[in-house]
């Protein structure tokens, strides 16, 4: 390990650990040295060494236990995955991203959907389109059946990683559309879902992605709108 260098020391001290682990090559389990240890080597104090580990914890690279020192941690896809849904707070610039990434998800996931949708999905898709027609005038229901039919979609295409991803991201613009009740016009949003269903069905590739491109924009412009707003205020 080496020195302190210009840089928030706790932030140094997890860079540190992060890189004694790559370079000593340690395995899953491997004790670290110990909070004393790490703080004589890197001239920091203990406390500071002690939420660093805590950090690094929370982000799941290593665990720590009463009395022992750290150890790696073992890889666990779900504990990193908490760590994100815990950590999405979302604001104008982050929004803006977060709608990039479920563009490049969902466009990109159209291809292996198509090869995989099976007619049970297909009815689930349409049952979802249904409960929207439904609450028309519920907000809220409206929202979770639209994100219910992206959700299935990725689904779909067996790919667990994806689903999840998917799940974080609709969970993240959830709490958004919940908060600003500003949804896309149910007189757009409906139709361009079942067109999604109708190219998905149909086996047309090129056509779903540009629908689903189309109503993922139609809702990005829809709530920026809001934050422009809120921002004026």
């Amino acid at each position: 390990m080496q020195p302190l260098e210009r840089k928030s020391r706790q932030e140094y001290v997890m860079e540190q650990i992060q890189n004694f682990i790559l370079e000593k090559a340690l395995r899953p389990n491997d004790y670290l040295p110990s909070e004393v240890e790490m703080a004589q080597s890197l001239n920091v104090s203990r406390s500071t060494v002690r939420e660093a580990l805590k950090r690094l914890e929370t982000m799941g690279v290593i665990d720590i236990s009463h009395g022992e020192r750290p150890r790696v941690s073992t890889l666990n896809l779900e504990r990193f995955l908490d760590a994100l849904r815990m950590f999405m707070v979302i604001d104008k610039d982050e929004f803006i991203d977060l709608m990039e990434l479920r563009k490049i998800i969902e466009i990109g996931a159209v291809d292996m959907a198509i090869k995989k949708l099976t007619d049970t999905q297909i009815k689930r898709l349409k049952n979802f389109i249904t409960e929207m027609e439904k609450n028309i005038d519920n907000p809220e229901l409206f929202a979770i059946n639209d994100f219910n039919f992206h959700l299935e979609l990725i689904k779909s295409t067996e790919n667990l990683l994806l689903s999840k991803l998917m799940d974080i991201i609709s969970v993240a613009l959830l709490k958004v559309q919940k908060i600003t009740s500003r949804f896309p016009s149910s007189k757009i949003a409906i139709p361009q879902h079942k067109e999604i269903l109708d190219a998905l069905t149909k086996k047309d590739s090129k056509k779903a992605k540009e629908i689903l491109e189309e109503h993922i924009s139609t809702s990005e412009s829809k709530l920026i709108e809001y934050f422009n707003l809120r921002d004026n205020k």
